[in-house]
């Protein structure tokens, strides 16, 4: 699946949900590319809350940082 072959609309608003771990943060990362892909980074605002922590050895949660480049230009 690429950023632009998207399960949703790339207009409008979207939630993505899940229960932990199921690739809720990676489909937000491909719509994100794809917004700027198509529109670039002017006025896009993001504000990750996602959790990142380490339980029993195995890192639960992951920022979007870690499926796409955030640039803190513009």
């Amino acid at each position: 699946m690429t950023a632009t072959d998207l399960p949703f609309p790339r207009s409008g608003s979207t939630v993505i949900t899940g229960p932990s771990n199921v690739g809720e943060t990676r489909l937000t990362a491909r719509a994100l590319d794809a917004w700027v892909e198509s529109n670039g980074t002017e006025g896009v605002v993001l504000f990750d809350f996602g959790p990142e922590f380490e339980h029993d050895d195995r890192i639960l949660g992951r920022h979007l940082e870690r499926f796409t480049e955030l640039s803190d230009e513009n």
